[in-house]
């Protein structure tokens, strides 16, 4: 399969237009610590809460059924997670792949 198939020019104008420049970048404040507060709801695209972690719906997704499991917390890397965190990120990543099954019935 060639990478075309990846390609998608017309996010382009997304990424570098008009509302990528709408943010400062010295404000702080990231995509995920924006959704973070917002409420679940088909208009955030946020699904689903736990305690150290949420669900959210990709804006621009590349699939069907493509969503994010993001921890509240910022870390560099995974393992940098706590446990808690980490069995809790585990938590909401399972459910989610439960609730695409159900919904897709996937062959993979």
């Amino acid at each position: 399969m060639g990478l075309e198939r990846f390609s998608a020019a017309w996010r382009e104008n997304y990424v570098s237009g008009a509302f990528a420049g709408e943010h400062d970048r010295d404000d702080a404040q990231c995509v995920f610590c924006q959704l973070a507060t917002e409420p679940v709801d088909a208009s955030t695209g946020v699904l689903w809460r736990s305690e150290y972690a949420f669900l959210v719906l990709n804006a621009f997704p590349y699939g069907s059924g493509h969503l994010l499991v993001v921890p509240y917390r910022h870390v560099a890397n995974f393992e940098d997670l706590s446990d808690e965190e980490y069995l809790d990120y585990v938590g909401v990543l399972r459910r989610a792949v439960t609730a695409l099954n159900a919904a897709y019935d996937p062959d993979g």
